[in-house]
């Protein structure tokens, strides 16, 4: 018989949307080829799926079966609760992709016979299931099986003979587990005795490294000397920049008051001279030309008040 019933068979399953967006609607099997999908240009589109691929997945015919396969790349596809990837369709499962959830259903049970494919209906299967049953188990074996079950209780009287046996030839060597006339209360106080033991010399040892001094080595000295000479010298270093620093610049405050002195800018050379005594208190040249340019300043300022009293009494005011 040709394979077109068995294609009209399986294309007349349906599926059925009983949770998502989609709920209630059923979609018919009529291509060899169904596409599910969100987009537009599928068999199936379920477009308020939001979780649903453009491309989520189709159905196709393979032999007898009707089959679902994954070709998304992102989600994927449940099969009673497990995850596929390519699986046989069946009326009365659950598929779920998306957030969608589908039932298989098909019109009428289908039997597949290695001669012909007949469709029958649900009236028609009580009559063809014991049929069944009775080509795959033949009379003569099912009534072997039978004969052959009151022969297992004999090996149970045997059982406490072989058990006894082997109780006599175990060794004598073998772990026994204590009585209970105080065999565990022993092992309990060994093991506490032994604790109270070990924590005794844990501290013993511990009072005794306490003890202990550690001595540096020689060389651990001499590493330590080197580091405070080196930052011995860094520091005498620093010391004498600041010095050197400081002394340059008294000395170019010395220089300048000394010119002003000789041009006689009494009053810049007396700031100068005090510049070099607040880096340098002890410059005793600083110090003397210091009072020398103060007195100057003042004889100078005196000599101009007394000349200027002289050209206002000769009526010489622009003098």
């Amino acid at each position: 018989m040709s394979a077109a019933p068995i294609m009209t068979a399986i294309l007349k399953m349906k599926l059925k949307v009983v949770a998502g967006p989609h709920t209630g609607e059923l979609f018919v099997i009529e291509k060899t080829v169904t596409k599910i999908g969100r987009g537009e240009d599928n068999d199936i589109k379920l477009i308020n799926d939001t979780r649903l691929s453009r491309y989520h997945a189709e159905i196709y015919i393979q032999g007898d079966q009707l089959r679902i396969k994954n070709i998304s790349q992102k989600n994927f596809i449940l099969i009673d609760g497990q995850v596929t990837e390519d699986g046989a369709l069946q009326s009365g499962l659950k598929l779920h992709m998306g957030e969608s959830t589908f039932e298989v259903h098909s019109d009428a049970p289908v039997v597949v016979n290695n001669e012909m494919t007949v469709k029958v209906s649900a009236a028609e299967v009580k009559d063809i299931k014991p049929m069944l049953l009775q080509k795959v188990n033949p009379p003569n074996v099912a009534a072997a099986k039978p004969a052959a079950m009151p022969a297992a209780p004999k090996p149970k009287a045997k059982m406490p003979s072989a058990t006894a046996s082997t109780a006599k030839t175990q060794p004598s060597s073998m772990y026994r587990p204590p009585q209970a006339s105080g065999g565990y209360g022993r092992l309990y106080l060994y093991g506490t005795v032994g604790l109270i033991l070990a924590g005794v010399y844990y501290l013993m040892t511990m009072d005794s490294k306490k003890d202990i001094k550690t001595f540096r080595s020689s060389q651990q000295v001499e590493y330590d000397l080197l580091q405070s000479s080196d930052e011995k010298k860094r520091l005498q270093e620093r010391l004498e920049i600041m010095r050197s620093a400081g002394a340059q610049r008294s000395q170019e405050n010395l220089i300048k008051g000394f010119r002003d002195f000789q041009q006689g800018n009494y009053a810049r050379a007396r700031d100068n001279f005090q510049v070099v005594l607040n880096l340098d208190p002890e410059n005793a040249i600083a110090k003397r030309y210091y009072h020398l340019s103060k007195i100057k300043f003042d004889e100078m300022l005196q000599f101009h008040m007394l000349q200027g009293l002289r050209y206002r009494d000769k009526k010489n005011y622009r003098l």
